[in-house]
């Protein structure tokens, strides 16, 4: 069963544990940088694997790239769309959003496997 794909929208403060001054805490050190990293491939494998139809998708390769540090006053959003599609890959990616500003994005290629 493949969950629907849709926007995400959390706290930064969600994500850190952080009360008050979260811009002190170093994005690329924390826990909250692999959580991040973790919800935008979901919401990648989501789009992926509902671009599959039946079918499902087995990652075979992904990259993410850390492109700033997170508005502590701005929630992020995440986004994914799916670049190609074969009859045997899906080509997709991604992006992590504080406000306007893109914090960490994300390609990956995934293998459709027949059902």
């Amino acid at each position: 069963m493949k969950p629907p794909h849709s926007d995400v929208l959390i706290p930064y403060t969600a994500l850190t544990g952080a009360e008050g001054d979260a811009q002190s805490i170093d994005f690329a050190d924390t826990l909250a940088g692999d959580v991040l990293g973790a919800l935008l491939m979901r919401v990648v494998w989501a789009k992926a694997a509902d671009s599959a139809g039946a079918d499902s998708v087995e990652l075979v390769t992904t990259t993410l790239d850390v492109a700033g540090t997170p508005d502590a006053d701005a929630p992020i959003t995440f986004e994914a769309e799916i670049d190609r599609k074969t009859r045997t890959m899906v080509f997709a990616k991604g992006a992590a959003r504080s406000g306007e500003d893109c914090v960490m994005t994300a390609t990956a290629i995934y293998r459709i496997v027949a059902s």
